[in-house]
Parts: C-alpha cells; structure tokens; sequence
C-alpha cells in the first residue's frame, strides 16, 4: 500500500511536471510569436525607410541635373524640394517607427531573457 501511495506521487510529479513544461512552451512560442511580429515590422519600416532614401536620391538628382539651367527651372527645383522635404519626413517617421519597433523587440528579448534566468525556460 505503501508503494502504491509513491508510485501515485511519482505519477502525480511527472503530470504536475508535465503540466508545467506545457504551460512554458506555450509562454515560449508566445514569446517567439512577439519577435516574429516585431522582426517583421521592424523589416517593413526599413523597406519604408530604403523607399524614402530612393526617392530623396531621386530628388537630389534631379536638382544636380537641373543645376545647368537653374534660371528656367527654378519652379522644377522648387518641386524637387518639397519632394525632398516630404521625403524626408517620411524617412524621420520611418526611423521613429523603426525606433519603436527596435525597443519593443529589445522590451521582448529582455522578457523572454528574464524568463530564462528565471528558471521558468523549458530545458
């Protein structure tokens, strides 16, 4: 009876321990869910950011190419320069977006980190 009583709290560790080791491989894909999504706004705003760079090198060569007849084109270099202006802003945006994409990523790295030092990783 006796070894019947710790073959049952055997059985009833290792499903406790199951358990557990379940609940932190749900944490664990949830946490590597969060940097998936994070990686792949981070990768679109740096396509965001290689678009606004492109069109501010558009813009710049356009205003080199027009330098020669600057008297007649100074209503095309005014349009080059709000262009570049709103290219600009657009490359600010992108680098604050990216900003904020890169602490989310780093705010999910340290949870997931803490979790390991924890004790609370699946091993």
């Amino acid at each position: 009876a006796k070894a019947t009583g710790e073959i049952g709290a055997q059985i009833q560790a290792i499903q406790n321990g199951a358990r557990q080791t379940v609940t932190e491989i749900q944490c664990f894909a949830q946490v590597v869910g969060e940097v998936a999504e994070l990686s792949r706004a981070v990768a679109e705003a740096m396509a965001q950011q290689d678009q606004a760079t492109h069109e501010i090198a558009q813009s710049v060569q356009q205003a080199a190419s027009g330098a020669d007849a600057v008297t007649g084109s100074l209503t095309a270099v005014s349009a080059s320069a709000a262009k570049t202006e709103t290219a600009a802003h657009d490359v600010l945006g992108s680098a604050d977006e990216l900003s904020r994409l890169s602490e989310a990523l780093q705010s999910a790295l340290d949870r997931f980190l803490h979790r390991l030092q924890s004790g609370h990783a699946v091993s």
